[in-house]
């Protein structure tokens, strides 16, 4: 159930439904949040949806065990600029790799 759930998450995502996206996964996040990939998908669908704050706490938990993912760390940039945090956002981009950025997005 869990890569059914990630699938339609990136699927509604994709479709600029962020914030059906994260209904969904909001739903079963007791139970999977703490997975970096359904973090990472929670953390965006948050974000294109409007919701900054949520965004920056699933992606906390996905650099928490991933520090070296480059997606997770741009939108948790992306977030924090959302909420007006200029400096952490600038400290965030800061970190990144430039090099590293990924082509396409990585689900």
């Amino acid at each position: 159930m869990a890569d059914a759930l990630l699938d339609e998450a990136a699927r509604l995502i994709k479709a600029d439904h962020a914030l059906q996206a994260y209904a969904l996964l909001s739903e079963q996040a007791r139970d999977e949040a703490g997975r970096p990939a359904f973090d990472l998908l929670l953390g965006i669908a948050a974000l294109d949806g409007g919701r900054p704050t949520q965004a920056v706490f699933a992606l906390g938990r996905v650099l928490a065990v991933q520090p070296d993912n480059v997606r997770a760390r741009t939108e948790l940039a992306r977030a924090y600029f959302d909420m007006g945090e200029n400096e952490a956002s600038k400290e965030e981009f800061s970190r990144i790799d430039r090099e590293a950025m990924p082509a396409a997005p990585v689900w």
